[in-house]
């Protein structure tokens, strides 16, 4: 029917959707790499690990607009399952969407984030 096309559009457009589609691509990016993510996400796109740009871009619910999701460089297959692997760009109500190296995708508080990033060495601006 119709209405589950709408669905299927909606979520293959939904950020965690993305995020889980980025965490995908880096394990069949790890495939071919021993065991190493990329150092960017654009590799993804060159070595055709995810379907387009699209999946890179983060929609901000609350003003539409539309920026790169951020990633963790210098992670890889062995890298704790607990690490964040990439995230929306800002946080919106108060969470901020991520997925882990282990591909699942959750939204976790801002202090949270802060937190992991911290533990992670991202190069990360402290206002995102």
């Amino acid at each position: 029917p119709l209405g589950s096309t709408k669905v299927k559009q909606r979520d293959s457009n939904s950020n965690t959707y993305k995020l889980k589609m980025i965490a995908l691509g880096c394990r069949l990016y790890a495939e071919k790499n021993q065991s190493n993510f990329p150092a960017g996400l654009d590799e993804l796109i060159k070595g055709g690990h995810v379907e387009s740009n699209e999946i890179l871009i983060c929609v901000n619910k609350e003003d539409s607009s539309r920026e790169k999701f951020i990633y963790c460089p210098g992670l890889n297959e062995k890298s704790p399952e607990g690490f964040i692997l990439a995230a929306a760009p800002r946080s919106e109500n108060g969470g901020r969407e991520v997925v882990y190296v282990d591909g699942h995708a959750a939204t976790i508080k801002g202090d949270e984030f802060q937190k992991a990033v911290k533990e992670q060495n991202w190069k990360s601006p402290s206002s995102q």
